[in-house]
């Protein structure tokens, strides 16, 4: 916690002295290379030998091979996303150049960025109910157990990431003149293309409701682009946000069907996948 404190003050020196690139590659830098030695080696201890970070309660692929790591990542990711948020302002003159002459570009692959994270969540919160042992179902109360609350910790940590990825992957694309139909189009397109070469055939009706409420979630940004600014609970649209924000997240793994699809699909096929974690952790 104290390495994470350090390096937050290190980077944020780093930001208002060189600028807001180099401070966020260098943040990019260390998260990257500190996670992936966590992965290989006992850092900051062997946190392996806890439950948490068993394959048996979760495990879906390299990087998400437990459920703990699946927290750390998401709080890493939403460290990330927060960093991004709240210092994009600080930009030089010679960078704030470069991003006008090649604003169409840059507001484009910004759209397919915020598509591509979007699937991405969204197959993650699809992972939560396939390819684990975690009792979800919430109108099943005394049936659920730690698990559960570190399972909605990550959602809502999810949901806090995507309101601020939509709001500084949104703004390229607006300071590219964009209109709210040719956003739209941009996120449909990319949206399909995704899907189209998606190798979960599962996922394609989900996918397919995520980028539907993409579009409608286009919507909503265009009339309260205002709130996004600001942290969400500061909204004075807070409880509607965080209802709208919920339909691909945690709605999904609330809903009753999610047991029965659990059963009948995720777990036989993802099983194999679990006893090769174990194998490499025994």
């Amino acid at each position: 916690m104290f390495v994470l404190i350090f390096i937050n003050g290190v980077i944020s020196e780093i930001t208002l002295v060189k600028g807001f690139y180099k401070g966020a590659f260098w943040l990019l830098i260390t998260v990257v290379l500190l996670r992936f030695m966590t992965y290989w080696l006992p850092i900051p201890f062997n946190y392996r030998s806890y439950e948490l970070f068993s394959p048996i309660i979760y495990a879906s692929n390299v990087l998400h091979s437990s459920l703990g790591d699946l927290l750390i990542n998401t709080l890493l990711f939403f460290w990330i996303t927060f960093f991004i948020k709240y210092r994009h302002t600080k930009v030089g003159a010679g960078h704030q150049q470069l991003v006008k002459k090649y604003s169409k570009v840059i507001g484009v692959a910004a759209l397919f960025l915020f598509a591509l994270c979007t699937m991405n969540m969204v197959s993650i919160v699809s992972s939560l109910v396939r390819d684990s042992k975690i009792p979800i179902n919430v109108a099943d109360f005394f049936n659920l157990n730690i698990y559960t609350v570190v399972t909605f910790v990550i959602l809502t940590f999810i949901t806090l990431s995507f309101f601020n990825l939509s709001y500084f992957l949104h703004l390229p694309a607006l300071n590219a003149g964009f209109s709210l139909y040719e956003r739209m189009a941009i996120v449909v397109v990319s949206g399909l293309l995704m899907v189209s070469v998606s190798s979960s055939s599962d996922l394609v009706t989900i996918k397919i409701f995520a980028l539907a409420w993409m579009v409608l979630y286009l919507f909503f940004l265009q009339v309260r682009w205002e709130d996004l600014p600001g942290p969400l609970v500061a909204s004075r649209y807070f409880y509607f946000g965080s209802c709208f924000l919920r339909p691909p997240l945690p709605q999904f793994c609330s809903s009753p069907i999610t047991e029965d699809w659990r059963r009948r699909k995720g777990m036989q096929r993802r099983w194999p996948y679990r006893q090769i974690m174990l194998v490499k952790i025994w």
